[in-house]
């Protein structure tokens, strides 16, 4: 099961993220792009170990459940990678 502190983890790094779209959008610099790929490595660390976990344990609803969140978090890393790249 997703604990709170895995959740935290994630939505801490979720807040990172955007907070360096948001600094490389007022001022283009590398840092907010670097910083942005090594969050990004972080969370899909977290991810895949969550992954691993709920299928370890063979719960198959909280697999589906956290597969939702996995989904929802590749897309926001998606979405804020083309905006880092556009500029």
């Amino acid at each position: 099961m997703l604990t709170a502190a895995d959740f935290a983890i994630i939505i801490q790094n979720g807040a990172t993220l955007t907070a360096d779209e948001r600094g490389f959008a007022l001022k283009p610099d590398g840092a907010y792009q670097a910083h942005f790929r090594e969050t990004t490595a972080r969370v899909r660390r977290t991810l895949a170990s969550l992954d691993a976990y709920y299928r370890r344990i063979g719960d198959d609803t909280a697999l589906a459940s956290f597969a939702q969140i996995r989904a929802a978090a590749d897309d926001e890393i998606a979405q804020g990678t083309v905006r880092l790249e556009d500029t």
